[in-house]
């Protein structure tokens, strides 16, 4: 089923997870795996809707893009990062992220 809207879209991925105190990495490299495997999907509506309901979310939050970076598979961390505007991030944000905006 597919929402008419992006409200609530959030509970429908792993965002909870990423911005939980104590992560359940288990749950958040589930998450990571099903959204490469549907990104890397040769059906173009398969693959722009795990974008815009997995990845693009995460551009919302500092918070939410600084836990998500680390975890991501090899495509979503490729398509986060041509679309992540480094000079928009706090300069702690770029400092966590450095190792990934090189």
């Amino acid at each position: 089923m597919v929402p008419e809207s992006r409200a609530g879209i959030e509970t429908m991925s792993a965002l909870p997870a990423l911005q939980a105190p104590v992560k359940d990495t288990e749950l958040v490299a589930r998450c990571a795996e099903i959204t490469e495997t549907l990104l890397l999907d040769p059906v173009p509506s398969v693959s722009s809707a795990a974008y815009f309901q997995f990845v693009e979310p995460r551009f919302g939050s500092e918070e939410l893009l600084g836990a998500a970076v680390p975890l991501v598979r090899p495509e979503t961390l490729r398509l986060t990062l041509s679309e992540l505007d480094p000079d928009r991030l706090s300069a702690p944000m770029r400092d966590a992220l450095a190792e990934f905006l090189q």
